[in-house]
Parts: structure tokens; C-alpha cells; sequence
């Protein structure tokens, strides 16, 4: 009985401090808009209007892909295609499958489009 409450206290806590972590690390746009919970436009404003980054994210809408700020004391949500985030949604990728380069492409540090976060082997 004990070992399934500990389990959930473990992972309800463990979710809700790994949310706190998300922070917003630079505006992408100009101007921003700030939404409502359900996406919808209240206003826009340019970024020196807004607080200075890292900004810490009270929410993430996964659904909406929306997160919540507080600006001028008040909670507003941003779009999450105008701020860089400092955690990012990944996919795992299996890095040891990738294509090896040959010798002649030695110079050429690319990873065909899969990106530094694959790690090599």
C-alpha cells in the first residue's frame, strides 16, 4: 500500500518541478502576440515592451503548443512558435543506424539533416 502512494506522490511532484524548469530564453518575433488560454488574440506588443529573457514559463499547453508568462502582472500565454524555449520537445533517434561518411567527405561535419542531437558512438 505504501509503495504505490510513494510512486505517485514521486511522479506527480517530479512532473510539476520539471514544468517549473521551462523558461524562455528569446523572443523570435516582433511583435508578440499574447493569447488567451485557448489561442485566441488579445493584443500584440513589441519586444522591448515585454520582460527581459530568461522569462520563467508558469504553464505549457501541449495541445496548443502555447506558454504562459506573466507580463505587467498578468499571466498571458505566447505562442510557442514566437519564443525559444529552453526545453524542446525531442525525438529519439537511433544515432548508431546512421550512415557512416566515407573518407573523401571527411571535411564535411554535417549529419544529413539529423542535428547535433544525436549523439555519436
Amino acid at each position: 500500500m505504501r509503495k504505490p502512494l510513494v510512486l505517485l506522490f514521486a511522479l506527480l511532484f517530479g512532473g510539476i518541478s520539471h514544468a517549473t524548469e521551462l523558461t524562455v530564453e528569446e523572443y523570435t518575433s516582433d511583435p508578440i502576440a499574447l493569447l488567451d488560454e485557448q489561442g485566441r488574440l488579445q493584443k500584440k506588443v513589441s519586444q522591448a515592451e515585454l520582460p527581459a529573457t530568461p522569462l520563467l514559463a508558469r504553464q505549457w499547453n501541449d495541445d496548443l503548443e502555447l506558454v504562459q508568462v506573466e507580463v505587467a502582472g498578468q499571466l498571458v500565454w505566447l505562442d510557442g512558435v514566437d519564443v525559444r524555449l529552453s526545453q524542446g520537445k525531442t525525438v529519439p533517434m537511433p544515432c548508431a543506424a546512421l550512415p557512416r561518411a566515407r573518407a573523401e567527405s571527411a571535411t564535411n561535419l554535417s549529419t544529413i539533416g539529423y542535428g547535433a542531437g544525436c549523439a555519436k558512438n
